[in-house]
């Protein structure tokens, strides 16, 4: 469980340096087909990153004000290099 106000981040590594790390997040699941995979949060918020030289992407962020027990979904998917790859679907709780 999280905090309001807790500082995170959203990593990835061993992507491609310079490419783009979408990072999608939600307060809500989806977990239908998408680009071969699974998206896992609805498309609510979507955050691109580019990658740095090392192949490594980061969003920080603060966890926000949700009454306790609410949850917070987010993903990264890579656009193809020969086609899209994802990150396991992330699912936090306010506390």
């Amino acid at each position: 469980m999280v905090g309001a106000g807790s500082a995170n981040a959203l990593l990835v590594a061993g992507a491609t340096p310079g490419a783009t790390v979408f990072f999608v997040a939600a307060a809500s699941a989806l977990f239908l087909p998408f680009k071969g995979g699974v998206l896992g949060p609805h498309p609510s918020l979507v955050v691109p990153v580019s990658a740095d030289p090392a192949g490594r992407a980061a969003l920080p962020y603060l966890w926000p004000n949700l009454p306790a027990g609410l949850s917070l979904w987010a993903q990264a998917w890579l656009p193809p290099g020969s086609e899209w790859s994802s990150s396991k679907t992330l699912r936090g709780t306010s506390g």
